[in-house]
């Protein structure tokens, strides 16, 4: 999951990639909205965040 995409930006939102998992115990790859600030929270202050 290091290579993976954590992050990204569409238009003028951020939104973060997860996996949840479903009924049958499989995963599924989605994205949810998320914040500067939440990712200051997730990450160290040395993260490269997407510009603006």
């Amino acid at each position: 999951m290091e290579d993976e995409i954590k992050y990204m930006r569409i238009g003028t939102s951020l939104y973060k990639v997860v996996r949840r998992p479903g009924l049958s115990g499989s995963m599924t790859k989605t994205i949810i909205q998320w914040s500067y600030g939440a990712i200051r929270q997730d990450e160290s202050k040395d993260h490269q965040y997407p510009q603006v």
